[in-house]
């Protein structure tokens, strides 16, 4: 249903808080109150007044994130004209269902995880913003398969690396002190955890992988995951650089795909700015990893 005015301009104030035009200041920081998010990143060259793309980064699912997305979008469908806005796990060129409902129940459907920030904001915009779709089908599913890869594979690796990490810390001579550094990089690598800043370090020096066979493997997918990761955030800037639009492109990525896009826009001189929706509630792992479940079910993986 379509609502009312009154009602997704009362729910625009409540969420953000902010006060008077705020939100229709240009440059780095958008206008948007440091209680919803914070810029941190940019780059917009002195004769722009705007950046050309609006990087969210999204944490999928987490119910405090996604209240603040929504409230970012809604800011961005009123102050900046925003119609289009680019969302991570639906297909390019492909256009996102338009949920409806009540202001209410649109916030218990985002407290249990079962909408995005996204979809609660085309609901209170009364459906007039179209969420386009960034994935390529073929990566997106492949990315999916390593991931699933990973998962079935972590339990084994991770009983295999604490055996090695107590080895080494037994026999503690200097030149090991570098090999325990990496096997601890290596459980953030098999438990799919690792900072985009720690991928590029592994890019640029790789570890020798250990001949435990079910480490070696687990690192093995891993690696292939994020290296698909990598390629995902590729489609992503050419999907967006590919569709005219006025005034900012605005994207909803995860984390890690935020840092690598960041760097191809600077790399083609797209300006940008990067907002973190402010996050304090914790305990939503669990949420994430469903996410991922449904999806490798949804695409028969399995």
């Amino acid at each position: 249903m379509r609502l009312a005015r009154q009602t997704l301009l009362t729910f625009l104030t409540l969420t953000l808080r902010a006060q008077g035009s705020a939100l229709a200041r240009p440059g780095p920081q958008l206008g948007i109150p440091a209680s919803i998010a914070q810029t941190v990143d940019s780059w917009i060259p002195e004769k722009r007044a705007f950046p050309e793309y609006v990087l969210i980064q999204d944490i999928h699912r987490h119910p405090e994130v996604q209240a603040n997305i929504a409230a970012i979008l809604l800011a961005a469908y009123h102050r900046w004209g925003i119609r289009e806005v680019f969302v991570e796990g639906l297909y390019a060129h492909e256009v996102a269902e338009r949920p409806t409902g009540t202001e209410t129940s649109l916030r218990e459907a985002m407290r249990a995880g079962q909408l995005s920030g996204a979809e609660a904001a085309n609901a209170l915009s009364g459906n007039d913003l179209n969420l386009c779709g960034l994935e390529d089908p073929r990566l997106y599913r492949e990315n999916m398969q390593a991931f699933d890869q990973v998962r079935n594979q972590t339990a084994g690796a991770l009983r295999e690396l604490k055996t090695l990490q107590m080895m080494q810390r037994a026999f503690d001579v200097s030149g090991t002190r570098d090999s325990l550094d990496h096997l601890d990089e290596m459980e953030l690598m098999v438990r799919l955890r690792i900072k985009p800043s720690e991928w590029s370090a592994f890019l640029k020096t790789p570890w020798t992988i250990p001949t435990s066979p079910a480490l070696a493997s687990a690192l093995k997918e891993a690696e292939h995951f994020y290296q698909v990761v990598d390629q995902r955030s590729q489609i992503f800037v050419e999907t967006t650089e590919e569709t005219p639009l006025k005034g900012p492109r605005v994207l909803i990525i995860g984390g890690f795909h935020t840092a690598r896009v960041a760097e191809l826009l600077r790399s083609r001189g797209r300006s940008y700015v990067v907002l973190s929706p402010r996050v304090t509630e914790s305990g939503y792992d669990n949420l994430y990893e469903s996410r991922m479940q449904e999806s490798i079910s949804a695409l028969k993986i399995r």
